[in-house]
């Protein structure tokens, strides 16, 4: 049996990590190696995960506290760190997971030698649940391109990862990017693998009851972490020659950190912030492949200089949302 590390930054969990832990404790696969990475949590979350686990001394099981706070991104490299498995897997501290998770993406991985297992995953709002299909392709350019444009979800909590693309390509979460995190490992992740495998099972569970999520400050918040990802992004394609299609797909990258920049900035703080994000297409923007309409519009807007109109969708959009 191939033993598997799943690695959870804890931080102020304490509504959650009760049935986050528990979901794992109980998992039908047993060569488990549990990893939770305490980022100096305030609240009661770190005593309520150790008398959780003390209910299963069976599990191989750590509780790891960082000297100071310093974000997920850390939180999830020092979990990494300390893994051992053969294969490596992040799950959030706000979520759950089925009991049969690791069970079923091992058989898979087995099956195909695997570097990467993709599943499906549901999103709980507590009265309903949905099954989000992520269909992504199996070959590692095309992954690449879909989770560089944002069309496959970047996040690492679906997906169990051969631990050696880590360790033999030095891929390591970046300090600081507490955002994105998930994204600016994964696109690398991506890039160097040679076998992926999907699952169309819907095997995690994401909160969604959770909702400081979707607000407008988060979304804010988003935009320096982003720009500082594109600048990652295009350090690390340039040394590596990459096709048009890479370019392409970090072009629709920006364009979706324009939008988010549109939203939540005056005019003039739009146009300081698009010299950090560099240039982009108008071909890009009506391209686009998951842009809706009423945005590209307002982008198409803003590049005419058309700027009473992208006012007028910013207000439209913004009331919706």
């Amino acid at each position: 049996m191939m033993l598997v590390s799943i690695v959870v930054p804890v931080y102020n969990a304490e509504a959650y990590i009760e049935r986050c832990a528990l979901s794992l404790l109980r998992q039908s696969y047993e060569e488990l190696e549990i990893i939770f990475v305490d980022d100096c949590s305030t609240d009661a979350g770190p005593e309520l995960l150790r008398k959780t686990i003390a209910r299963f001394p069976e599990r191989n099981v750590k509780i790891l506290r960082q000297p100071k706070n310093t974000g997920s991104a850390m939180a999830r490299q020092r979990g990494l760190d300390e893994a051992s498995g053969d294969y490596v897997i992040q799950v959030d501290s706000d979520d759950c997971v089925k009991v049969d998770y690791i069970e079923k993406l091992v058989a898979v991985a087995q099956k195909n030698k695997a570097d990467i297992v993709i599943c499906d995953f549901q999103y709980d709002y507590g009265n309903r649940q949905v099954h989000c299909h992520v269909n992504p392709p199996t070959d590692s350019h095309s992954l690449l391109n879909k989770v560089l444009a944002g069309s496959v979800h970047s996040g690492l909590w679906n997906k169990l990862v051969h631990r050696k693309i880590f360790v033999e390509h030095n891929i390591r979460f970046t300090e600081g990017l507490n955002m994105f995190d998930d994204k600016s490992v994964f696109y690398r992740i991506a890039d160097q693998a040679d076998r992926i495998a999907y699952l169309s099972e819907p095997l995690y569970i994401y909160n969604k009851t959770n909702e400081g999520s979707i607000t407008s400050r988060k979304r804010t918040r988003a935009i320096e972490p982003a720009l500082m990802l594109i600048e990652q992004m295009e350090d690390y394609f340039s040394k590596r020659d990459a096709s048009k299609d890479v370019w392409q797909s970090i072009e629709y990258f920006k364009v979706n950190v324009m939008r988010l920049i549109l939203l939540y900035n005056p005019i003039k703080d739009a146009q300081k912030k698009e010299e950090s994000l560099g240039s982009f297409s108008i071909r890009s923007v009506v391209t686009h492949p998951t842009l809706k309409s009423i945005y590209k519009l307002m982008l198409l807007s803003y590049k005419a200089h058309f700027y009473p109109l992208v006012s007028l969708l910013r207000r439209l959009i913004v009331n919706k949302v």
